[in-house]
């Protein structure tokens, strides 16, 4: 079981939108070298990114490097790092899969969409 109600509340929904049961993650905290969805701020507007878990932190925070959208629906690794530090609450989806040598597609994307949404509502209502 997910250690707390909000990572129940998640689950929950990508089982319904995958219409099955699914398995729960053993473990709530990012793990180094998966990609996730991170809920993130930018130009003054809530957006999600998604990053590659680089080191974990004291505290439940994680650094991060970001992905950029290089096209509708296709990222890429900026030229420059995009590194950030982030809290394990502002993850909301992963691990992701990401495929390509660059740019990228994510598969899972229309997924990470719905469940921001939902994310941001109940997170943010």
């Amino acid at each position: 079981m997910p250690l707390d109600f909000q990572s129940f509340r998640k689950h929950i929904l990508v089982e319904l939108h995958h219409g099955t049961t699914q398995p729960f993650s053993a473990s709530a905290s990012p793990k180094s070298d998966e990609c996730y969805a991170v809920e993130y701020v930018r130009n003054k507007k809530r957006v999600f990114c998604i990053g590659r878990a680089l080191s974990t932190k004291a505290s439940g925070y994680t650094d991060y490097k970001f992905l950029h959208s290089s096209a509708s629906k296709m990222f890429d690794w900026p030229t420059r790092d995009d590194i950030d530090t982030c809290h394990e609450s502002c993850v909301f989806y992963g691990p992701i899969t990401i495929e390509g040598n660059g740019p990228f597609t994510i598969p899972q994307l229309t997924e990470i969409e719905q469940v921001f949404i939902w994310f941001f509502k109940t997170r943010h209502s």
